[in-house]
């Protein structure tokens, strides 16, 4: 799992994927494929990539309609990397990830 298939994956199934960085911090990449880390006024002290390849947990939150109340729900990193297997988002280093 790197940083481009979440992506791809919180834009293909419209849902918001967070998960812990250093310092304290949450990462969250929304249903557009932008990864933001509330908190930053400054460059990072870290690489985004390898902060993800360390995540354990993440929290995945579907995109839902103005009066709806948005659930998250926690996931495992093992169930998440399932997840973007069977979306067709889980390549492995080397392959490459292209659409129409």
């Amino acid at each position: 799992m790197n940083l481009n298939s979440l992506r791809g994956y919180a834009v293909r199934n419209r849902v918001r994927v967070s998960f812990p960085v250093a310092g304290g911090l949450i990462c969250l990449v929304n249903e557009h494929g932008v990864a933001k880390v509330a908190g930053l006024n400054a460059p990072p002290q870290f690489n985004l990539e390898s902060e993800l390849s360390q995540a354990d947990s993440f929290a995945l939150e579907a995109v839902t309609g103005p009066k709806e109340k948005p659930q998250k729900t926690a996931i495992s990193r093992s169930d998440l990397m399932a997840k973007l297997a069977a979306a067709g988002g889980g390549q492995t280093a080397g392959q490459d990830e292209h659409e129409d």
